[in-house]
């Protein structure tokens, strides 16, 4: 089932959806406008496939569109949490009054990491203590062969026997690139940042400033050519500031 959103929401940002706004930066009109899309839907594929159990990803607009199912048809569901809505329920208050009604009644709440089952239960109280779970992701290791040909990395970036320092994800302040950039000079090697986000400007002048002629700012890629990189790198480099869930690229 296909849904037809009239704007698209995001937690923090993807640089690959165009027009995508955030769940804070959502008026209430949008916000109703996009539960309904959510809702109409579900209740279509619920009349035709007859659930058992829903698993909702994330605690947003879509946990309360189970929470109304389940009162409406009391269909049985589960909530994962991958930290980024906390931090969107912590910044935006407006999405917490119907969260807790979505997680007063789901069946079992699940988490990515131990840290977000923490947070989440100091934002939702420890009255969920036994009801909620970890479960940790993954990464699909069809993707990542015992071996992969960079060489077409060396040729297009000059990099023939040097040393790669990987960084990718967004650029935002939490994610802590500028103490990267900062440190590059003492680096023997090419520091390349792969991602999109807010601190690129401020990144980009850092590195003119300084005359960073090893920082190397690459923009947003495809996960295919993202796992290249992953392959050529010597280091990689995850200098966040802030406490993650479980961040993917540190898996892959």
């Amino acid at each position: 089932y296909r849904v037809s959103l009239p704007q698209i929401p995001v937690f923090i940002g993807h640089p690959e959806l165009k027009g995508a706004k955030r769940y804070s930066e959502l008026s209430e009109r949008e916000i109703t406008s996009i539960y309904k899309s959510y809702l109409d839907i579900t209740l279509e594929a619920i009349a035709n496939f007859e659930p058992d159990i829903i698993h909702v990803q994330h605690l947003s607009l879509i946990s309360w569109v189970a929470r109304y199912a389940n009162a409406l048809k009391n269909i049985k569901y589960i909530i994962t949490s991958h930290g980024s809505c906390l931090y969107n329920i912590l910044s935006n208050k407006r999405y917490l009054p119907l969260c807790k009604d979505a997680v007063r009644f789901a069946k079992a709440i699940t988490t990515v990491s131990g840290n977000t089952r923490s947070r989440f239960l100091k934002v939702f109280g420890r009255q969920y203590l036994k009801n909620t779970y970890i479960i940790p992701g993954g990464v699909d290791m069809k993707l990542f062969p015992l071996q992969l040909d960079t060489s077409s990395i060396d040729k297009k970036y000059k990099l023939k026997g040097k040393k790669l320092v990987l960084f990718s994800g967004r650029l935002s302040s939490e994610k802590g690139v500028k103490y990267l950039a900062n440190a590059a000079k003492e680096i023997k090697g090419e520091v390349f940042i792969v991602g999109e986000g807010p601190e690129r400007p401020y990144l980009s002048d850092l590195i003119t400033r300084k005359k960073l002629k090893n920082v190397h700012l690459i923009g947003y890629l495809m996960h295919e050519s993202l796992i290249d990189f992953y392959y050529r790198a010597d280091v990689f480099v995850a200098p966040s500031v802030v406490e993650e869930a479980l961040g993917l690229s540190i898996l892959e």
